[in-house]
């Protein structure tokens, strides 16, 4: 790869940093949305449940939003619901998120718009920022 990169002068792609959980989380980003894709990389896997509870909640964030927004909630079903009540059970542990919040994401359906998936993203982003080194 690394002579593809010389042949065509272009600079190597930065490795991906994935979290360890040696380490408070830190994120650089500006905006919540840099911040969320940030977190995504860092702490989602490929497949699969994250390995700590941040990823699980910027996971299931995503997977949420992706279904209803991506896919029109076709496949919304119980697995859904369970996970759609798992991430508000995560975001009242530690230095938890709001209980409006907690209340809007119990809520979320097929007929949930953007709007409140952005405000779920958000709180994700938050709720790992307060909670850099939480782990249970």
């Amino acid at each position: 790869m690394q002579e593809l990169y010389r042949i065509y002068d272009v600079p190597p792609v930065p490795r991906k940093q994935k979290y360890d959980g040696s380490a408070p989380i830190a994120v650089k980003g500006g905006t919540w949305q840099e911040q969320y894709n940030e977190l995504w990389k860092m702490l989602v896997p490929g497949s699969g449940r994250a390995k700590f509870v941040q990823g699980e909640v910027i996971r299931i964030a995503g997977r949420l939003s992706h279904e209803i927004l991506d896919n029109g909630g076709m496949n919304w079903d119980a697995d859904y619901r369970a996970m759609r009540d798992q991430l508000a059970a995560l975001l009242a542990t530690g230095r938890a998120a709001d209980e409006k919040l907690c209340k809007t994401v119990r809520k979320v359906s097929p007929n949930s718009d953007e709007t409140v998936f952005g405000e779920i993203a958000k709180a994700a982003v938050e709720w790992v920022i307060r909670n850099p080194a939480y782990n249970r």
